[in-house]
Protein backbone atom coordinates (compact mmCIF):
# COMPACT_ATOMS: atom_id res chain seq x y z
CA UNK A 1 0.00 0.00 0.00
CA UNK A 2 1.40 3.34 -1.04
CA UNK A 3 2.40 5.86 1.60
CA UNK A 4 0.04 8.85 1.79
CA UNK A 5 1.47 12.05 0.35
CA UNK A 6 2.83 14.42 2.95
CA UNK A 7 3.29 18.05 2.05
CA UNK A 8 6.71 19.44 2.98
CA UNK A 9 6.82 21.46 6.15
CA UNK A 10 7.04 25.17 5.46
CA UNK A 11 8.28 27.40 8.25
CA UNK A 12 5.88 30.28 8.48
CA UNK A 13 7.34 33.56 9.70
CA UNK A 14 6.35 34.45 13.24
CA UNK A 15 4.19 37.42 14.05
CA UNK A 16 7.30 39.28 15.26
CA UNK A 17 9.12 38.61 11.97
CA UNK A 18 6.11 39.84 10.03
CA UNK A 19 5.91 43.01 12.11
CA UNK A 20 9.63 43.67 11.65
CA UNK A 21 9.30 43.26 7.89
CA UNK A 22 6.41 45.73 7.88
CA UNK A 23 8.36 48.19 10.03
CA UNK A 24 11.36 48.00 7.72
CA UNK A 25 9.20 48.60 4.68
CA UNK A 26 7.49 51.58 6.33
CA UNK A 27 10.68 53.35 7.46
CA UNK A 28 12.40 52.64 4.13
CA UNK A 29 9.62 54.40 2.24
CA UNK A 30 9.04 57.38 4.50
CA UNK A 31 11.29 58.94 7.14
CA UNK A 32 8.27 60.38 8.94
CA UNK A 33 7.14 56.83 9.69
CA UNK A 34 10.25 56.37 11.81
CA UNK A 35 9.43 59.49 13.83
CA UNK A 36 5.95 58.15 14.52
CA UNK A 37 7.33 54.78 15.58
CA UNK A 38 9.62 56.44 18.12
CA UNK A 39 6.63 58.33 19.52
CA UNK A 40 4.81 55.00 19.83
CA UNK A 41 7.62 53.61 21.97
CA UNK A 42 8.95 51.08 19.45
CA UNK A 43 12.59 52.04 19.99
CA UNK A 44 13.03 50.23 23.31
CA UNK A 45 11.68 47.05 21.72
CA UNK A 46 14.13 47.32 18.84
CA UNK A 47 17.02 47.76 21.27
CA UNK A 48 15.93 44.63 23.14
CA UNK A 49 15.90 42.71 19.85
CA UNK A 50 19.54 43.66 19.22
CA UNK A 51 20.45 41.02 21.81
CA UNK A 52 18.43 38.27 20.11
CA UNK A 53 18.53 36.24 16.91
CA UNK A 54 16.58 39.07 15.28
CA UNK A 55 19.48 41.49 15.73
CA UNK A 56 20.06 41.86 11.98
CA UNK A 57 16.53 43.05 11.24
CA UNK A 58 16.41 45.33 14.30
CA UNK A 59 19.74 46.93 13.35
CA UNK A 60 18.56 47.35 9.76
CA UNK A 61 15.43 49.18 10.91
CA UNK A 62 17.50 51.41 13.21
CA UNK A 63 19.89 52.14 10.33
CA UNK A 64 16.99 53.29 8.16
CA UNK A 65 15.49 55.40 10.92
CA UNK A 66 18.89 56.97 11.68
CA UNK A 67 18.85 58.68 8.29
CA UNK A 68 16.73 61.34 10.03
CA UNK A 69 18.66 63.88 12.13
CA UNK A 70 15.85 64.08 14.68
CA UNK A 71 15.89 60.31 15.07
CA UNK A 72 19.69 60.30 15.48
CA UNK A 73 19.40 62.71 18.38
CA UNK A 74 16.76 60.53 20.02
CA UNK A 75 18.81 57.37 19.48
CA UNK A 76 21.83 58.97 21.13
CA UNK A 77 19.73 60.11 24.08
CA UNK A 78 18.21 56.62 24.42
CA UNK A 79 21.65 54.94 24.38
CA UNK A 80 21.15 52.92 21.20
CA UNK A 81 24.86 53.09 20.28
CA UNK A 82 26.32 50.79 23.00
CA UNK A 83 24.41 47.65 21.94
CA UNK A 84 25.32 48.33 18.32
CA UNK A 85 29.01 48.50 19.29
CA UNK A 86 28.60 45.08 20.90
CA UNK A 87 27.14 43.73 17.65
CA UNK A 88 30.34 44.69 15.82
CA UNK A 89 31.84 41.57 17.42
CA UNK A 90 29.19 39.31 15.86
CA UNK A 91 30.50 36.29 13.99
CA UNK A 92 27.58 36.55 11.57
CA UNK A 93 28.44 38.64 8.53
CA UNK A 94 24.89 39.88 7.93
CA UNK A 95 24.62 41.11 11.54
CA UNK A 96 27.98 42.87 11.36
CA UNK A 97 26.96 44.52 8.10
CA UNK A 98 23.79 46.04 9.56
CA UNK A 99 25.49 47.01 12.84
CA UNK A 100 28.15 48.95 10.90
CA UNK A 101 25.51 50.57 8.75
CA UNK A 102 23.49 51.63 11.79
CA UNK A 103 26.55 53.01 13.59
CA UNK A 104 27.66 54.90 10.50
CA UNK A 105 24.24 56.48 10.04
CA UNK A 106 24.02 57.28 13.76
CA UNK A 107 27.35 59.14 13.68
CA UNK A 108 26.69 61.08 10.49
CA UNK A 109 27.42 64.74 11.29
CA UNK A 110 27.18 63.88 15.00
CA UNK A 111 30.15 64.60 17.24
CA UNK A 112 28.15 63.29 20.19
CA UNK A 113 27.59 59.99 18.45
CA UNK A 114 31.28 59.69 17.60
CA UNK A 115 32.23 60.45 21.19
CA UNK A 116 29.92 57.70 22.46
CA UNK A 117 31.48 55.19 20.05
CA UNK A 118 34.88 56.22 21.38
CA UNK A 119 33.77 55.95 25.02
CA UNK A 120 32.19 52.54 24.42
CA UNK A 121 35.48 51.19 23.01
CA UNK A 122 34.00 51.05 19.54
CA UNK A 123 37.25 51.97 17.80
CA UNK A 124 39.20 48.96 19.13
CA UNK A 125 36.25 46.74 18.21
CA UNK A 126 36.11 48.08 14.67
CA UNK A 127 39.89 47.93 14.33
CA UNK A 128 39.82 44.29 15.41
CA UNK A 129 37.24 43.42 12.74
CA UNK A 130 39.13 45.46 10.16
CA UNK A 131 42.24 43.38 10.81
CA UNK A 132 40.36 40.08 11.04
CA UNK A 133 38.53 40.63 7.75
CA UNK A 134 41.29 42.36 5.81
CA UNK A 135 41.73 40.88 2.32
CA UNK A 136 44.81 38.83 1.52
CA UNK A 137 43.92 38.21 -2.10
CA UNK A 138 41.49 39.62 -4.63
CA UNK A 139 38.10 39.95 -2.92
CA UNK A 140 34.74 38.38 -3.75
CA UNK A 141 31.41 40.22 -4.01
CA UNK A 142 30.33 39.07 -0.54
CA UNK A 143 33.59 40.20 1.01
CA UNK A 144 33.33 43.54 -0.75
CA UNK A 145 29.91 44.13 0.82
CA UNK A 146 31.27 43.59 4.33
CA UNK A 147 34.35 45.71 3.63
CA UNK A 148 32.16 48.47 2.20
CA UNK A 149 30.01 48.70 5.35
CA UNK A 150 32.99 48.41 7.69
CA UNK A 151 35.10 51.04 5.93
CA UNK A 152 32.10 53.30 5.39
CA UNK A 153 31.29 53.15 9.09
CA UNK A 154 34.88 53.99 10.03
CA UNK A 155 34.97 56.82 7.50
CA UNK A 156 31.95 58.48 9.12
CA UNK A 157 33.10 57.92 12.70
CA UNK A 158 36.64 59.24 12.09
CA UNK A 159 35.44 62.41 10.40
CA UNK A 160 36.31 65.67 12.23
CA UNK A 161 37.04 64.06 15.60
CA UNK A 162 40.68 64.21 16.75
CA UNK A 163 40.26 61.81 19.67
CA UNK A 164 38.67 59.17 17.49
CA UNK A 165 41.41 59.61 14.91
CA UNK A 166 44.16 59.24 17.52
CA UNK A 167 42.50 56.07 18.77
CA UNK A 168 42.29 54.74 15.22
CA UNK A 169 46.01 55.39 14.66
CA UNK A 170 46.95 53.79 17.96
CA UNK A 171 45.12 50.61 16.96
CA UNK A 172 46.99 50.30 13.68
CA UNK A 173 44.27 51.20 11.23
CA UNK A 174 46.58 52.78 8.66
CA UNK A 175 48.58 49.60 7.81
CA UNK A 176 45.36 47.59 7.93
CA UNK A 177 43.68 49.93 5.44
CA UNK A 178 46.73 49.71 3.19
CA UNK A 179 45.89 46.02 2.76
CA UNK A 180 42.41 47.00 1.61
CA UNK A 181 43.94 49.32 -0.97
CA UNK A 182 46.17 46.49 -2.13
CA UNK A 183 43.55 43.80 -2.62
CA UNK A 184 40.02 45.24 -2.68
CA UNK A 185 38.18 45.27 -6.00
CA UNK A 186 35.38 47.57 -4.81
CA UNK A 187 35.86 51.24 -5.79
CA UNK A 188 33.83 52.39 -2.78
CA UNK A 189 36.06 50.45 -0.38
CA UNK A 190 39.11 51.94 -2.06
CA UNK A 191 37.64 55.44 -1.78
CA UNK A 192 36.75 55.07 1.90
CA UNK A 193 40.14 53.56 2.70
CA UNK A 194 42.01 56.36 0.96
CA UNK A 195 39.94 59.02 2.67
CA UNK A 196 40.44 57.51 6.13
CA UNK A 197 44.19 57.17 5.58
CA UNK A 198 44.40 60.78 4.36
CA UNK A 199 42.45 61.95 7.42
CA UNK A 200 44.74 60.06 9.79
CA UNK A 201 47.86 61.38 8.06
CA UNK A 202 46.47 64.91 8.34
CA UNK A 203 46.17 64.36 12.08
CA UNK A 204 49.87 63.56 12.22
CA UNK A 205 50.70 66.70 10.26
CA UNK A 206 48.64 68.83 12.63
CA UNK A 207 50.32 67.28 15.66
Amino acid sequence: MAEPFKAPLVRRPSVIDQHLAQLLQAVSIEVQAGNELIEDGILSQLVELLATDRAEKAAEIIAEMAKSEDNRITFIQQEVIPPLVELVQSSEAHVLRQACRALGNMCFESQTGRQIVLTERGIPALASRLKELQPRCETSKGENEIHYMLCGCLHTICMDHDEVQKEAVSHGMVPQLMEYLKYSTDPNVLRFSLNIIATLFDLGDDG
